[in-house]
């Protein structure tokens, strides 16, 4: 899939497009915010806690849970067209770390190939005694029917992969599915963080990156924030990790770092801080956040630390190289999951809000504009307003704020809890907002 293959108006992969701009066409505008409909999880889906973006193909949206099912949603009606289910879900033994728990079927936001008709999603399964032994697979789904077309156990070689997350976004990059792989929270056990690229076909060889891949050594998430790679012009993939385990001595372990690969995956190029070291040492992993490549060059990349990089994604400058930076989330903690372009801003999660930077290419540089409070989940953009996702464990609330000055101009309360990193989706003319069991579709009127 290339990004003109796909209609501006579906949203078939993570915040819109390749480069995660986050940008969504609708027509119209909002004077207020009401839904056209909702949509909820059946009852006998108790398990089912959707964690992912739902996507649009056209008339239908893509909605998938930890109980590894999958349903196709009309976005004309709000009812259910297909249900698939991929498996019995995995049920995490006690004592295991993470903040998915038990159920683990469906966690990332799967992406879809509109050239070939088909939905590609990453769940687990398990098996043996209480289903306490998980696999990894990568489905292929008919969007039309929800018939599955292929299945491939995808678990990086050498792994104990009940330590493993797949938390991260999926990708399409020449006619391979772009996987990746972190821990689950807390980072117990022994896990190295990984991309694959996986051939649509579903045969032929995994091509793999592996992080922290060295002797004794072990982390390197590639996680976030749910975020997914971002895919240039040429096929090239971005992508950030989190914290390793070399904290002294040692020579550079790919972690802490904006990474460049090819599209066999290749490591082409870096950019890791000079703190890398005390960054392994203390979490503060530059990959909660997802790398933004804008237009004018300048890749942005931002983490746990209250630092944005702006990095030129021709010369990512490898380990230590100085590169201008600006403060991006301070008191507000760390920035998670993508971004979103609104016109000449970019909007950056935090976990207590959002910031809104200004950014130039020659010289590089990086001016907050704004803040909010209001709501801290992945923006995105569309029909002249940035939404976004507030929540807790008892509600869920979808905010539209002013892309100029960050004032609240929609407020919509829209279910119980909704659940880490939630992101809107924008297709069909029409704005959709997922809780943890409720898809809400609201049109521009």
């Amino acid at each position: 899939m290339t990004r003109e293959t796909v209609p501006a108006s579906d949203w078939t992969t993570y915040h819109h497009d390749a480069l995660r701009t986050g940008d969504g066409v609708l027509s119209g505008h909002f004077t207020r915010l009401a839904a056209s409909w909702t949509w909820h999880l059946p009852a006998a889906d108790a398990a089912g806690v959707i964690f992912g973006s739902p996507l649009v193909d056209g008339r239908l949206a893509i909605v998938t849970t930890e109980s590894d099912h999958v349903y196709a949603v009309s976005t004309e009606t709000g009812k259910t067209t297909w249900t698939t289910t991929l498996g019995a879900s995995y049920i995490q033994p006690s004592g295991v770390c993470g903040d998915i728990a038990p159920t683990i079927g469906v966690t990332s936001t799967p992406v879809i190939d509109e050239a070939r008709n088909e939905l590609f999603v990453s769940g687990v399964i398990g098996s043996g005694p209480a289903r306490h032994h998980p696999t990894h697979y990568l489905f292929g789904i008919s969007v039309t029917t929800g018939k599955v077309v292929f299945k491939r156990a995808i678990d990086p070689p050498g792994q104990d992969v009940i330590y493993l997350l797949q938390r991260a976004a999926l990708a399409l990059d020449a006619g391979r599915v772009l996987v990746s792989f972190g821990g689950n929270y807390g980072d117990c056990g022994s896990y190295h963080g990984w991309v694959e690229a996986v051939p649509e076909s579903g045969g032929a060889s995994i091509d793999r990156f592996e992080v922290d891949r060295s002797s004794g050594q072990s982390q390197g998430a590639v996680w976030m924030g749910g975020g997914a790679p971002t895919v240039d012009a040429t096929g090239d993939v971005f992508v950030a990790d989190g914290n390793g385990s070399v904290t002294s001595g040692s020579a550079y372990d790919d972690s802490d770092a904006v990474l460049k690969l090819s599209p066999t995956l290749k490591l082409l190029d870096w950019f890791a801080p000079s703190s890398w070291r005390t960054d392994n040492a203390s979490d503060f992993d530059l990959g909660s956040g997802a790398p933004q490549l804008l237009s004018n060059g300048v890749l942005v990349q931002v983490g746990k630390t209250h630092v944005g990089y702006l990095l030129d994604a021709a010369h990512l400058g490898h380990t230590g190289a100085t590169v201008p930076t600006f403060p991006v989330c301070v008191n507000q903690g760390q920035a998670d999951g993508g971004d979103a372009i609104a016109g000449s801003l970019l909007i950056i999660p935090c976990q207590g809000g959002l910031n809104a930077v200004a950014v130039t290419a020659k010289p590089a540089t990086g001016v907050l504009r704004w803040t909010t409070t209001l709501a801290g989940g992945p923006p995105v953009y569309a029909a002249g307003v940035v939404w976004s996702i507030a929540g807790s464990p008892s509600a869920s609330v979808l905010y539209g704020l002013s892309p100029a000055t960050g004032a609240r101009l929609f407020r919509y309360g829209f279910g119980g809890q909704v659940n880490h990193f939630a992101t809107p989706a924008v297709g069909a003319n029409l704005l959709l907002a997922a809780s943890a069991s409720t898809l809400v579709a609201f049109p521009p009127r």
